[in-house]
This record gives C-alpha cells, sequence and structure tokens, in this order.
C-alpha cells in the first residue's frame, strides 16, 4: 500500500472492540491517493507482516508512547533487518 499521507482514502473490514478500538483488520487497500508514490518495499506476504508491523511502530513511535499503546522493539528490529 505504501506509507499514507493526509488525504489519502483506504478501505477494510475489522471487528470492532469497543466503539473506540478496531481489531484485526482485512482486506486493507488503499483506494484513493493524492500524490503519486512508491509502494513500501515490503513483501505482500505473511512472512512479511512482522515486517510491516515494524515500520508501522516506527513510524509512530511517538505516537504509541505518548498514548501508552504497546510498544514492540522486537518488531522494529525485523523491519531493520529487512532493509539490511
Amino acid at each position: 500500500m505504501g506509507k499514507l499521507i493526509i488525504g489519502d482514502v483506504i478501505s477494510f473490514n475489522a471487528r470492532v472492540a469497543s466503539y473506540e478500538k478496531l481489531e484485526r483488520p482485512t482486506k486493507v487497500k488503499l483506494v484513493s491517493h493524492k500524490n503519486g508514490k512508491d509502494a513500501l518495499p515490503i513483501p505482500n506476504t505473511t512472512k512479511g507482516k512482522n515486517e510491516l508491523l515494524g515500520y508501522i511502530m516506527l513510524e509512530n513511535k511517538k505516537f504509541y508512547q505518548e498514548n501508552n499503546r504497546p510498544y514492540y522493539p522486537w518488531y522494529v528490529e525485523k523491519y531493520k533487518k529487512f532493509l539490511d
């Protein structure tokens, strides 16, 4: 899907765990993008799942920490190893 920017539109399926939280989103896809862009260099496979989670956590580390969300360095290390 690539890195999202303000104005991008995505669609997905998910379960609602509470009125504020979604669980296990599936079928996530980019509907439209304001600027042309390259996809992230992460394989779109089950094997690339850990690397993708690491990228997301690394990009949003400040948000995770400021909102007491779980931040797992293990996933970030998987992403960094993938980059090497």
